[in-house]
């Protein structure tokens, strides 16, 4: 059974190697997708023992998992984690989310910041989570608490059912959550701690808000 660990990254430098370095001894194969950053992400990732998928110019989160979905499949991993790259999860966390996927063989395992009260989220961030996990149930019928989160693991089945996903953004993580209910996909939560102190806001939140909404909507109207 190989285990992979997939890392989206943009503008990294200060938290990749520790995020790299957290997964050693957790899976047999990294690989990091420098979604083409700005800074000495890149620089760094040629020192550490890992597999990385460049590209030119930065892509989106979306493209991002995508590549290293592809890429973990290429090496013949069987089964899939994904962890963002700015520290807000701990990577040694990831065997609870890969033993519960393992061991009672289910398709896909998210960590939910909100099974338990140790993660210590900014208000307005855990409001529109909340709004956008309620929009998703509502409008999608997905009931789990964190639709949002960066932290999932996949069986290899499961992967290549996702692996189409057609969002490029921050849509992506919703589109993957729908195409796991179509499929029915056996999904289970897990708790998992988070900070932020690390963490950089590239992304405008009201662009971001409206990405989501049209993509529920979208995944609501016309399903795709």
């Amino acid at each position: 059974m190989k285990r992979v660990a997939i890392v989206p990254a943009y503008n990294e430098e200060k938290n990749i190697e520790k995020v790299v370095d957290g997964l050693r001894n957790k899976v047999d194969e990294i690989i990091v997708v420098n979604d083409g950053s700005a800074d000495r992400t890149g620089d760094i990732l040629k020192n550490l023992d890992v597999i990385t998928v460049s590209h030119i110019a930065n892509k989106g989160y979306g493209e991002a998992m995508k590549s290293g979905f592809r890429k973990g499949l290429q090496v013949g991993g069987d089964f899939f984690l994904l962890i963002d790259a700015d520290l807000q999860h701990n990577p040694a966390e990831s065997s609870r989310l890969m033993n519960s996927l393992i061991d009672n063989n289910y398709d896909m395992v998210i960590g939910s910041r909100f099974l338990d009260n140790k993660s210590k989220i900014p208000f307005t961030r855990k409001l529109g989570i909340h709004i956008f996990t309620i929009l998703t149930k509502i409008f999608l019928g997905i009931r789990i608490t964190d639709t949002q989160s960066g932290f999932r693991a996949f069986s290899r089945k499961a992967l290549e059912k996702i692996i189409d996903f057609k969002r490029d953004g921050m849509g992506s993580s919703i589109e993957i959550l729908y195409i796991a209910k179509k499929n029915n996909f056996r999904i289970k939560e897990v708790p998992i701690s988070c900070s932020y102190d690390n963490v950089q806001h590239s992304i405008n939140p009201i662009a971001h808000g409206l990405q989501l909404t049209r993509t529920i909507l979208s995944l609501y109207l016309r399903g795709i």
